[in-house]
Order: C-alpha cells, then sequence, then structure tokens
C-alpha cells in the first residue's frame, strides 16, 4: 500500500434465526398506504430457505391483509415474491419466476405499486423488472402489525440478515434512485441518503443495534424485537481513506519543510485500518516513492466525493468499531516536489522545483 489507501468496510446488519427471531410495530395511520403510490428497499442476506419467508410485511390472516414482500424457494428456484389486497382477503402475488437469489449472498430487493396504473414490480439488485397488472385502486388499510422478518404475527420468519430498510408511501423510489441505493453493492446509509429520497420516506431501519429493537434513524417507527435478534456484518458501506502511510514514515513526523522527495498529508482521523496512527491532524511526510499517479487519481475522485463534508466516509478504530467523520476541509494541503511535474491533489501547493 502506498501513501493514500482505499478501502471499503462492512455495515452491520441485524441477523436472525428463522424460527424465533423478528420486529414488529402496532398499526397505525401512517403505515397505511391506501391510495397512494408505495415502494421498499432493502438488502436481505439469507443463510437458509426451505419453502417461503417474510422479509417485510403488514399482513394477517383472511380480512386482514394489506402487502407483504417475500422470499420463496421452490424446486431450486429462488425468487423474492410481492402480494398486496385491496380488500382484505383477495390478493394480487407477483412472482417473476426466474432463479434471482443465493442463500449466503446480499441481495437488494426492492418492490413497488404505482396507484395510477395499478401496477405492481419487484426487482433484484437493480437487474431486470418484473411486473403485474393488478387491477387495484389502493391497498387495503388493515389492523395487522408491521413486521420486519415476518408476517401474521410471527410465521414464516426469515433465517438470515436484513440491513437498510426504507419504506417510501406517496411515492416509491425511481431506477435511478434504486441505483443510488444499491450504490455498486455498497448500499447507503441514513446519513448519506440524498435528499431527494427522504420525499415521502415514512421509516428508515438501518439494523446498525448490537441487539434489542430495530431502530427507525427518522425516530418515529422503531420496532420490538421478538426473540433475541443479534447482530451481524452487513453489505459494505463506505469508501474509508488513509491518507498516511500505513508504515512509519520516513522523513520523520512534522519534520519542517522542505524535504526533498517527499509529499506531506494531514491525516483527518487519529487511527485507520486498526492500526493507531496518533491524533487528529497529524501531519505525515512518506517518501515520494510511496505516492504513484495511481494514488493521485484515486484521491481526487475521493475528494470530488467526499471533501467538503459532501458525504461522511468511514474509520475503521482497532476495536472493530466503525466511526463515522466528515472531512469539512475546502482542501488539504499537500506538497509535491518533483521536477516538471505538478499532480493536482485537491488542490496542492508546489513548493520547490527540485530532481
Amino acid at each position: 500500500m502506498g501513501a493514500f489507501d482505499f478501502h471499503s468496510l462492512e455495515g452491520l446488519a441485524r441477523s436472525l434465526n428463522g424460527t424465533t427471531d423478528y420486529f414488529s410495530r402496532a398499526s397505525e395511520a401512517a403505515l397505511q398506504v391506501g391510495a397512494q403510490d408505495f415502494g421498499i428497499c432493502l438488502w436481505v442476506r439469507l443463510d437458509a430457505i426451505t419453502g417461503t419467508v417474510a422479509v417485510i410485511s403488514k399482513y394477517g390472516v383472511a380480512g386482514n391483509r394489506a402487502w407483504s414482500l417475500y422470499v420463496d424457494q421452490t424446486g431450486g428456484v429462488i425468487q423474492p415474491l410481492m402480494l398486496i389486497s385491496q380488500d382484505g382477503n383477495n390478493t394480487a402475488l407477483l412472482v417473476p419466476g426466474v432463479d434471482l437469489m443465493n442463500i449466503e449472498t446480499w441481495h437488494f430487493l426492492a418492490a413497488w405499486w404505482d396507484v395510477n396504473s395499478g401496477m405492481l414490480y419487484v426487482e433484484v439488485d437493480c437487474g431486470t423488472t418484473y411486473s403485474l397488472a393488478t387491477g387495484y385502486s389502493a391497498i387495503f388499510a388493515n389492523t395487522q402489525d408491521f413486521e420486519v422478518g415476518s408476517a401474521a404475527g410471527g410465521l414464516i420468519p426469515v433465517d438470515g440478515r436484513l440491513t437498510k430498510i426504507g419504506l417510501w408511501i406517496g411515492s416509491f423510489p425511481d431506477a435511478a434512485q434504486r441505483a443510488q441505493l444499491r450504490n455498486s453493492g455498497k448500499g447507503l446509509t441514513w446519513y448519506t441518503l440524498p435528499d431527494a429520497l427522504r420525499t415521502n420516506l415514512v421509516g428508515w431501519w438501518g439494523g446498525d443495534e448490537i441487539s434489542g429493537s430495530l431502530l427507525d434513524a427518522g425516530g418515529t417507527y422503531p420496532s420490538t424485537a421478538a426473540g433475541a435478534p443479534g447482530t451481524a456484518d452487513g453489505p459494505d458501506i463506505a469508501d474509508v481513506l488513509t491518507l498516511a502511510h500505513p508504515k512509519r514514515p520516513d522523513p520523520e513526523v512534522d519534520r519542517p519543510l522542505p524535504v526533498k522527495n517527499s509529499v506531506v498529508a494531514i491525516t483527518i482521523g487519529g487511527r485507520d485500518r486498526s492500526e493507531s496512527r496518533g491524533p487528529d491532524r497529524r501531519i505525515y511526510r512518506p517518501k515520494w516513492t510511496g505516492i504513484t499517479a495511481a494514488h493521485v487519481t484515486l484521491w481526487e475522485a475521493w475528494w470530488a466525493r467526499y471533501g467538503a463534508s459532501a458525504e461522511p466516509f468511514y474509520l475503521e478504530l482497532p476495536d472493530a468499531s466503525r466511526l463515522r467523520v466528515r472531512a469539512p476541509q475546502t482542501s488539504i494541503p499537500c506538497r509535491y516536489m518533483r521536477k516538471n511535474t505538478l499532480f493536482t491533489l485537491g488542490p496542492i501547493e508546489l513548493v520547490e522545483d527540485i530532481l
């Protein structure tokens, strides 16, 4: 690794045992869809599946049905199923009929209903969109609990992990927004959701808790744990930047400039990649040979996304916890000295032209 090291961190997820673990919240008006657009996006990783499991639902016995997103395994075909009801009894069930998922693999699921067209949709990992004409003009306002990881009071529970669950009523994420949510397999967090995706977002259950209830990041709709749901690694959540060389710098730390064949970097976090780096904003001067044009290109791309607090990013601490931080600076001063070469580094200051 050179002076600029980029890597990704795994987020957290809630783990369910497939028998007694799930989350629920009593029904209330704000959780009723009615004659509105409606969408669900979340990440799921199944440890095992036989038959059908309910990933997220507001679905009870006959007369008390509204909607449910399932995953089904029949004859080796693993696929999501989406069901809605207009009268609480009869249902419209969307079945892609294609093997779309695997166990022990993170998948980004999206399901939505367009009230104007009456069309129901589902897709996996922002791939092919499958649809069903329901003929419905509204979704039944039932009294069944809102449940995560099960349906109808703990039935057909999930054996696996769930995280980053978003529920929209009044609109649904469009194709570009679903791609944003998937984020090339890294997902988004509550803190990195664009403003447009917060519109009509009823709840966002990040799954970052170690145990206990599944908390809504907006603070409005926490869901109570049944059984003893745990915690486990989730999909990647964000890029991480290490500005300083991972080994002992040479020349030494805090040596005054100018220093030949070197680059200056100011750390913006006290630790990186489970290795103590000393206090925040420490100055390091790794040798120029530790810097490559590829590093500079990566740095510029990183800075365009995370610089000036545009988005939070993450540092991994020695105790394996994750620290969410921002780079409030509009620039980080990095001084290059190399004959007839000037790399643009967010921006940089040429100290002297040597070599």
